[in-house]
């Protein structure tokens, strides 16, 4: 019998199978379901909260820089109501689909997920 090799990201960097979001390459984040390998062609898809797709074509981590960041921050920042939600990249009351996971401390995540993302641009967060 073959041994199976985990799943790799687009940057062929191995995922986890407890990881529950990826990442698309424009930084925007997916909610992880759950993950398949299909035998037939010995590749990894996962269930996301937009469909079925590769492994191969999202990242592990957010492919992040400054101007994505400020970006993310000017969108959070339009919204009036729940600005958390358009910082994800999410509608409003999309609470299943979002990185958040609808843990109803959303702001609380999403200044956590900033100070993160400062760090790690700063190269503190080695």
């Amino acid at each position: 019998m073959d041994c199976i090799e985990l799943p790799k990201d687009a940057y062929g960097r191995v995922i986890p199978l407890n990881t529950g979001t990826l990442y698309k390459k424009n930084g925007v984040a997916v909610f992880i379901y759950h993950y398949d390998y299909d035998p037939r062609d010995k590749a990894w898809y996962v269930e996301t909260d937009e469909g079925s797709r590769g492994v191969s074509e999202l990242l592990l981590d957010r492919d992040d820089c400054w101007e994505k960041l400020l970006a993310d921050l000017k969108r959070g920042a339009s919204r009036v109501h729940h600005p958390e939600c358009a910082y994800f990249g999410r509608d409003e009351n999309d609470c299943d689909q979002c990185e958040a996971v609808c843990s109803f401390a959303c702001k609380k995540i999403a200044f956590g997920d900033i100070e993160s993302r400062i760090r790690k641009l700063m190269g503190e967060d080695q």
